[in-house]
């Protein structure tokens, strides 16, 4: 498990953590219809908040990306 997300489900931020090792460089949040919410650089970082305020309730899948290739999803709520 590369991604770890708390907590899950939300109301006001989920902390992903990941490991450096991966090299991820890039998180994307999506509705499950596909429609991207977040696109996030986070090259060289091991942890970032991800606001969810104006994202509304229901559930959303956290992509992580090494250049072009998904390293890792994890399904997260917001309440």
């Amino acid at each position: 498990e590369v991604l770890q997300v708390a907590p899950n489900p939300t109301a006001d931020s989920w902390t992903v953590t990941f490991a450096p090792i991966v090299g991820i460089d890039r998180l994307v949040v999506t509705d499950l219809s596909g429609k991207t919410w977040r696109d996030l650089v986070v090259k060289g970082q091991q942890a970032i908040v991800i606001p969810t305020t104006d994202l509304a309730s229901g559930m959303y899948v956290l992509q992580a990306f090494s250049g072009n290739k998904l390293v890792d999803s994890v399904k997260v709520a917001r309440q």
